[in-house]
């Protein structure tokens, strides 16, 4: 009898995770909208070691087919209807604008691909040009003493440091405190666009002697800001289709809980998604603040 009660209690006790993690279950944005489809934990398992065992053809797009006939006709449309769509100039100009935005678009991508969401995006980009514009200028914010006056170099480190608490904030937040990304990346979008607004006192901040990095063509007339938009792009494609931590990505948005009992560490894989995105937004920030020349308060 002894022994039945001891097996019963083995095949009824949870199993542990692969190397000792015992950690509390990520919500995701399938969670709060009801939209995870129940499956048992056999069926959850094999679907994560399937995900983490394919490795995805490069000329595989039918995923992507939808997406891509539809920006084959807007690029017909535009085409047609605009004399000079196709020249040189104006594809430079279209890369060259999209260029900011396109890498905030990567890691938010990767996110997403884990179940998770930041909406700070645009104001997280706000804050980071905000700190280095109030940083480089002499006559910023009263908030900083009329500004910081130090040099470029000193301003682009400052606004280095503002990412990593933009990406740490909201992967503390998630991450560690277990509260879903959608409500907390919409409280730090808050805090965000208030503080750029407190620190520009209501003001369009300048800072010069930073045309580089958002104007400058290095090669072949085209703006460097084009070419740290394809490398980013480069990046995070190789990242999520070529390397473990992408295909873990795709196994936690699949099932976080499967995930973690394969041993997968879910927490610190989302948490480094946090920081990439917070160190991407912040570099678009700079491009953008480096185009325009000077910070708005509506930027974000």
């Amino acid at each position: 009898m002894a022994d039945d009660n001891n097996n019963a209690e083995s095949r009824s006790a949870p199993e542990r995770p692969v190397g000792g993690q015992d950690e509390r279950p990520v919500p995701t944005t399938a969670d709060v909208f009801g939209g995870r489809r129940q499956e048992s934990s056999e069926q959850a398992a094999g679907r994560v070691a399937r995900i983490m065992a394919t490795r995805p053809k490069l000329g595989n797009i039918q995923e992507s087919l939808a997406l891509i006939l539809v920006l084959a006709g807007l690029v017909i449309f535009f085409a047609i209807k605009a004399e000079f769509f196709w020249s040189r100039d104006n594809i430079v100009n279209i890369l060259q604008t999209m260029a900011p935005v396109g890498i905030i678009a990567m890691p938010a991508t990767l996110l997403l691909v884990a179940g998770q969401v930041d909406l700070s995006v645009g104001s997280g980009a706000g804050i980071v040009g905000m700190m280095a514009a109030i940083a480089q200028t002499a006559t910023a914010s009263t908030i900083t003493t009329y500004g910081m006056g130090l040099g470029v170099t000193e301003a682009i480190l400052i606004a280095i440091g503002t990412m990593f608490v933009v990406g740490g904030m909201n992967s503390f937040f998630v991450t560690g405190l277990g509260l879903n990304s959608i409500i907390t990346t919409l409280g730090t979008l808050a805090v965000w666009r208030g503080l750029t607004k407190v620190l520009g006192t209501g003001q369009t901040v300048r800072m010069n002697e930073f045309g580089a990095l958002g104007s400058s063509r290095p090669v072949a007339n085209i703006p460097l800001a084009v070419f740290i938009f394809a490398g980013v792009v480069i990046l995070f494609v190789c990242l999520l289709r070529y390397t473990v931590y992408g295909r873990a990505l795709y196994a936690i948005g699949a099932s976080p809980e499967a995930a973690r009992l394969a041993g997968i560490r879910v927490r610190r894989y989302i948490t480094y998604g946090f920081i990439l995105s917070g160190l991407m937004i912040g570099l678009a920030g700079l491009i953008r603040l480096s185009q325009v020349g000077s910070q708005s308060l509506n930027t974000g």
